[in-house]
């Protein structure tokens, strides 16, 4: 199942490396069922205020630490089987509780959102989760950190909740002022601090310990502490966009977004399509350990996520490295059928009962491009595969 796919067509190149990996093979758009989705790549226009407040929070996941460099426990992520946001501009996606956020966090200019666990299950999980909110100012960053703590400090005040739970409220944290906390009902531990024109935005919490009544509170304290330490000196080196400015940052990077799939119109996700370098790619990956190394090795410099995602690596042999890589999905997934004429193609059906999780994944190469397409239907996911394939074929 994890063999690299054998294709008829000649060789691409004639180093060494890519002997072995052929030329993806030439197949006629008319031998493709490609329903109703666009098979041609498209420029992205100029983008209007809010998505380029989007692409500046889509920038900031290119230098936000990943919950395993903050620590090393935090090994899982999310992955292509989450519908889950990263660049933001509404609070309630980041879990920022607010009746009024434009005058709370006034001059707010965009978010991005990431997190980690300690387990593939989450039900038994360590668990932390933090945005990074960039303002326009650093006074407006510390005016929305306690303005925004304030609201939920007063929410946890008189709020009611049912069942087992746990003491909820502020909680003091020795020796630093600026971090802003409270503990949850069920035994979370959440914080606000401003740095600079940021503020950061934690949430830690044990789901093994909440459960069986062992939850020791200094725990998270000391990871809210260590956490808020790593992020907010990794982002210190973040360099904004002058707010005047921000319409004119580049909405692509030569043309890896308008190569990839659109979204149909029946989609219904709410993260922003957009692309990022390696950094910010290994946010949306579900394994990020293996895929720093795989990146790094395989020269994948960027990946941009609409329809689907795809990948550039240097050449096509490292493309193929990432596929296989990529396509080891376990023994949930049974190999299946490719789409009609696509025999390139490497897709997959889930046999599990997880959470979240599409019902059908495809692969693909396409010389040095790699895509990696979901969906819940059948036909759509052979659809949306040639389709991807087609636009791969066809850039202009």
């Amino acid at each position: 199942m994890s063999a690299a796919l054998a294709f008829t067509a000649a060789c691409a190149s004639d180093s060494s490396e890519d002997a072995t990996v052929a030329a993806s093979p030439h197949i006629d758009l008319h031998d493709l069922d490609v329903g109703s989705f666009v098979t041609t790549s498209g420029k992205v226009g100029s983008p209007n205020p809010a998505r380029a407040r989007m692409v500046e929070g889509q920038r900031l996941g290119s230098v936000a630490p990943l919950a395993m460099e903050i620590d090393p426990r935090f090994k899982y992520q999310t992955g292509h089987e989450d519908n889950s946001v990263y660049a933001w501009l509404d609070p309630d996606i980041a879990g920022i509780r607010s009746d009024d956020f434009e005058a709370d966090a006034a001059g707010f200019i965009a978010g991005f959102f990431t997190w980690g666990r300690s387990e593939r299950d989450l039900g038994i999980a360590q668990n932390i989760s933090y945005s990074v909110l960039l303002f326009s100012d650093s006074d407006s960053a510390t005016h929305a950190a306690h303005t925004l703590y304030g609201r939920e400090i007063d929410f946890q005040q008189h709020v009611q909740f049912s069942g087992d739970t746990y003491p909820h409220g502020p909680v003091t944290v020795d020796g630093h002022p600026d971090i802003l906390a409270w503990s949850t009902y069920d035994g979370g531990l959440k914080a606000f601090e401003a740095s600079g024109r940021f503020v950061v935005h934690t949430s830690v919490d044990d789901q093994l310990a909440s459960k069986i009544h062992q939850l020791d509170m200094n725990e998270l304290i000391d990871l809210t502490t260590k956490s808020m330490s790593t992020i907010t000196a990794r982002m210190a080196t973040f360099q904004p966009t002058p707010p005047d400015k921000l319409t004119s940052v580049p909405v692509d990077h030569e043309d890896i977004l308008g190569r990839t799939l659109r979204r149909s119109p029946t989609d219904n996700w709410k993260d922003t399509p957009g692309f990022y370098d390696r950094h910010g790619a290994l946010h949306l990956s579900s394994s990020p350990s293996e895929d720093q190394r795989l990146f790094a090795e395989t020269g994948m410099d960027w990946m941009a996520y609409n329809g689907g995602r795809l990948y550039r690596a240097k050449d096509a042999a490292s493309a193929q490295k990432i596929l296989d890589a990529h396509s080891s999905l376990g023994k949930m997934y049974r190999l299946m059928d490719a789409p009609k004429n696509l025999p390139a193609a490497r897709c997959y059906e889930y046999h599990g009962d997880g959470f979240a999780q599409f019902r059908f994944e495809c692969f693909v190469r396409y010389n040095e491009f790699v895509a990696e397409i979901s969906s819940n239907q059948l036909i759509d996911i052979r659809q949306r595969t040639s389709a991807q394939y087609a636009i791969l074929e066809n850039p202009k």
